[in-house]
């Protein structure tokens, strides 16, 4: 009896308004779930149209950049940059770490202190290397997906034949941290006529029985002693090596172990970069 009491006290629901009220919400969360849904449309369209104009080429992406961030101050000499021709046994950098090996800092001519070397040549590596305190054109030049050519000049133990010319064209396999690489495609050729360099010091390690031959690999990564692996992997060991060239910019000119400083619009020309001055 208490029970039915109970139930009988409860107010009966109005079904309209209950329907109605829902309705009210149901309208109300449709249209803030559309109007939502187009701000998202137009953000992911925007986003969409941002993103398009960045997804270009790498080179097309490199010019981008260095017309807004690589261009200099009006007025001011912020950036500045130094080519030399590094000699054999040198470190591309500007402390021995306690080694006694010669460094930049014996490089002839006055350098800034904020000026780093962009990339390496190995201590027992010479020729091009340039330095500069310009950091957006250093990541430019380093970042493999940008592609900038480098051309080496390689001294090699025998005479490759076509076949293990053929092999560094189309690339082979070498090890990179303890891991197999396959090297991207290179343009490799025998030189007829010895490229005219300096000297080195000390000469080469040379057997009287075996020749030697002059070779000009030009690549588009830089992974760790690559050049010496891939002559190696095909049978034939470096024995000399010197960077020629990056891009345009090249060697020509330059005396073993001083520096040449260069403009701004000069350098960025002959490396294929854009930057409106």
């Amino acid at each position: 009896m208490a029970n039915q009491k109970k139930n009988k006290s409860k107010p009966k629901s109005n079904p309209k308004s209950y329907t109605s009220k829902s309705r009210k919400k149901s309208t109300t969360s449709t249209n803030k779930t559309k109007s939502k849904s187009k701000k998202t449309t137009t953000d992911f369209k925007s986003k969409a149209k941002s993103t398009s104009k960045t997804n270009a080429s790498p080179k097309t992406n490199l010019k981008a950049k260095s017309k807004t961030k690589a261009k200099p101050k009006v007025g001011l000499k912020k950036y500045r940059y130094f080519i030399t021709y590094k000699p054999y046994g040198m470190l591309s950098q500007f402390t021995d770490e306690g080694t006694g090996h010669p460094t930049l800092a014996d490089l002839e001519g006055q350098l800034p202190k904020d000026v780093y070397a962009v990339g390496r040549l190995d201590r027992d590596s010479e020729g091009l290397l340039l330095l500069t305190n310009d950091m957006q054109l250093r990541h430019e030049l380093l970042d493999p997906k940008n592609e900038h050519e480098r051309e080496y000049w390689v001294q090699v133990e025998g005479l490759p034949t076509w076949k293990a010319i053929t092999q560094l064209n189309r690339g082979v396999t070498i090890t990179v941290n303890k891991k197999d690489h396959d090297t991207l495609p290179t343009i490799s050729k025998l030189l007829a006529i010895p490229p005219k360099l300096p000297e080195r010091n000390p000469p080469i390690r040379q057997r009287e029985l075996i020749p030697t031959c002059w070779m000009s690999i030009s690549l588009i990564e830089g992974k760790n002693r690559q050049v010496r692996k891939m002559t190696a992997k095909v049978g034939h060991p470096t024995l000399r090596l010197v960077r020629a060239r990056m891009e345009d910019l090249t060697i020509e000119g330059l005396e073993i172990g001083k520096i040449k400083e260069v403009h701004q619009a000069e350098l960025y020309r002959t490396l294929g970069i854009s930057n409106d001055q």
